[in-house]
């Protein structure tokens, strides 16, 4: 009977060696605590450690309850197998003894032991399958995963002494002699090198080691021969005082010390001077000279800088009273949303009906409670954005990709934050900080000081400027209507005025492509092409549905004429005329009548680089392909999150409809697709 041959002696060692192994997790954990306990708040919170280390932490523990599970059951197991065979064996002496057994003990006893032998052949089997249960490697490998982490975000783990970065006035990083091919040495030095590199578009294959290895060397080779950086002789390979200041000072991704953002910090160790006049030329249509006084008044009385008030509010609105969040109702000025405005005694409707100076007094009646620690634009943003984070160091961690822990005294996560507002992880590290969430903030304020410094209002208050963007708003909006062929009635129109990429993104949000029914796949069919026609009719460049095509239906040579309704300029909505010569356009005939005719009707092409820059600027811009034998596919090519340029190893920016894995409204091209080989397949176009 196999179930019998038990080695009960090996059976307790087995039993031994598991409590052993218990202890150790118990100590391993119990360290691991310590450590977390020991590293500096700033270091564990701002880098996504304390996260890390508590879930090693919990996966230890884990371990551990596990090992003492088994031992408790190896220990019960023994002695039952004991107790079993002390029985057995007294029943076969009563047998040899030739005294009548118990009826049934035997049948009884051997149950008992086979049941014992199955359960106890299943744990053994269960933890020779899961032998790294009982190997410190998984301890290992998370705790070098965790060093890794650490040196990612520019920290150093040695027992040897290390040499201190210096910087400058401006916080650029000064480099201490030359950096050339060394992949057996550390340095912070190459640690800043590849982090900056990765930065600037030359992270393929790259990562963070700090060490100078063949892929730091083809990334610096790659970079100095874009930029026509001496690479020969002596100097191949390598970097030196005048690589390394074009590096950090290249402003295609202006460089920010500790957290590498995209514009320059602001100085926040200073509090903010009271000023009785802006630095920035504020304009807008709402931005009179009576609105201007009353913000320097309200901003005397907060005791901020007035231009970092005028900063956040166009930012928000840009100046807009009236302005309103299609996702949550958050109105006016400062976006109020509708539990503050009740707070404040008011309601979201009546903000919208304000003025944009009545509306100042509750911008005030809001901002009054953190008067005193709004120290800078960035405490002055996160009054309004997260005021758990007012007077927090700009390394605050507002938010973490999938974190579950909450902010002190809320049931708000971290988590929450990050999934809301993942546009502003701008180095695409998971995490949210506060530095990194006011850029955009600094970035639209620096707008105004170039764009609109010869722009000065007009003696009666209104802005003389034509480039201010006018959007209609429709009351009676229809965007779901999932009769394809019938064109939606948006909730924002494009009227007049600058195209800006907040515009542009506002224009396409409203559609909701992610969860739209109109562009649900239904029928076999999909809807790539009415999404991007539903958006050029909130731009006010619309693509045609339906053109006028010659008598043998050859496209390339018809005239591209939309016909039905007709809106002055040869398009059309829907078809609502009879006319056997016509055609509706899928994907595939819209990119031939692009090629075609296009050009005829303010549609021209443009090169994948170009077509980044346009959507950047906020032109409607497309990207189109044609498939044979298939309907072809078309995309709306969108800013990018963070304003950066193209980069040619992520492709544009798209949103678009699809089939069901395909419907993204943010998404880089090769991310999703991950061929290059179709990307290149692709046309691009825009409209004024």
């Amino acid at each position: 009977m196999s179930y019998m041959s038990i080695d009960l002696d090996s059976l307790k060692d087995i039993e031994k060696r598991v409590g052993s192994l218990s202890k150790s997790l118990e100590q391993i954990k119990n360290s691991l605590s310590t450590v977390r306990r020991n590293i500096d708040s700033t270091v564990r919170n701002r880098s996504g450690i304390d996260s890390s280390m508590s879930s090693l932490i919990r996966e230890v523990g884990e371990r551990e309850r596990i090992m003492n599970n088994v031992k408790q059951f190896l220990k019960e197991t023994i002695k039952q197998y004991e107790d079993m065979e002390k029985e057995l064996r007294r029943e076969s002496d009563r047998i040899i003894e030739n005294s009548t057994p118990k009826t049934g003990i035997i049948k009884s006893i051997l149950n008992g032991l086979k049941s014992i032998g199955k359960k106890l052949g299943n744990l053994l089997k269960t933890i020779a399958k899961n032998s790294i249960l009982l190997s410190p490697i998984i301890i290992g490998t998370a705790v070098r995963s965790i060093g890794k982490m650490l040196i990612e975000r520019g920290f150093i783990i040695t027992n040897k002494p290390i040499e201190i970065v210096k910087r400058d006035d401006i916080g650029l990083p000064i480099l201490n002699g030359i950096l050339s091919y060394n992949p057996d040495e550390y340095s912070p030095y190459v640690a800043l090198l590849q982090k900056r590199l990765i930065e600037l578009g030359y992270g393929d294959g790259l990562e963070v080691t700090g060490k100078f290895d063949s892929k730091t060397l083809e990334a610096v080779n790659r970079y100095k021969e874009d930029y026509g950086l001496w690479n020969h002789d002596e100097y191949e390979g390598k970097v030196g005082e005048t690589t390394w200041n074009h590096l950090f000072k290249n402003q295609k991704v202006p460089y920010i010390k500790g957290t590498n953002e995209f514009y320059p910090a602001e100085n926040s160790t200073q509090n903010n001077s009271v000023s009785n006049s802006f630095k920035y030329n504020w304009t807008g249509k709402c931005v009179t000279e009576e609105f201007k006084e009353k913000v320097l008044e309200i901003s005397k009385k907060l005791k901020i800088n007035p231009d970092d008030l005028m900063a956040v509010i166009a930012f928000e609105s840009n100046f807009d009273p009236s302005a309103r969040n299609p996702a949550s109702d958050a109105t006016g000025l400062i976006q109020f949303i509708p539990s503050t405005a009740e707070s404040l005694g008011t309601t979201v409707e009546e903000l919208k009906n304000m003025s944009a100076i009545q509306q100042l007094d509750y911008v005030y009646e809001y901002l009054k409670t953190y008067s005193g620690r709004m120290n800078d634009i960035y405490d002055v943003y996160m009054a309004v954005f997260l005021p758990i984070a007012v007077g927090k160091d700009n390394n605050y961690v507002l938010g973490v990709k999938g974190s579950e822990e909450c902010f002190p005294g809320t049931d708000l996560t971290k988590g929450k934050v990050y999934k809301n507002n993942s546009g502003l992880d701008i180095n695409k590290d998971g995490i949210i900080t506060k530095e990194e969430a006011v850029q955009r903030v600094i970035a639209k304020r620096n707008q105004y000081e170039i764009i609109n410094s010869v722009n000065e209002p007009t003696g009666n208050g209104n802005d003389s400027r034509t480039g201010d963007t006018k959007i209609k708003e429709n009351s009676n909006y229809n965007v779901t209507n999932t009769v394809a062929y019938q064109a939606v009635v948006p909730k924002y129109v494009y009227e007049s005025g600058e195209r800006t990429p907040e515009a542009y993104n506002l224009l396409i949000d409203q559609f909701m492509v992610e969860t739209n029914p109109r562009y649900k796949p239904r029928n076999g069919a999909t809807f790539c092409n009415i999404y991007a026609w539903d958006v050029s009719v909130a731009m006010g460049v619309e693509l045609p549905r339906f053109v006028e095509i010659n008598e043998i239906g050859n496209l390339e040579d018809a005239t591209g004429k939309a016909i039905g309704r007709n809106l002055g300029s040869g398009y059309i909505l829907y078809q609502d005329v009879a006319n056997a010569n016509a055609t509706e356009l899928d994907a595939n005939r819209l990119a031939t009548w692009l090629d075609a005719q296009g050009a005829n009707y303010g549609w021209r092409e443009i090169s994948a680089q170009e077509a980044q820059r346009r959507a950047n600027q906020g032109y409607m811009t497309i990207s189109v392909v044609k498939e044979p034998g298939g309907i072809g596919h078309v995309q709306v090519v969108r800013p990018t999150p963070d304003g950066s340029d193209y980069d040619p190893s992520k492709g544009v920016y798209i949103s678009q409809a699809g089939g069901s894995s395909a419907i993204k409204n943010g998404v880089y091209f090769l991310e999703h697709y991950k061929s290059e080989s179709y990307y290149n397949r692709y046309k691009f176009y825009t409209h004024d």
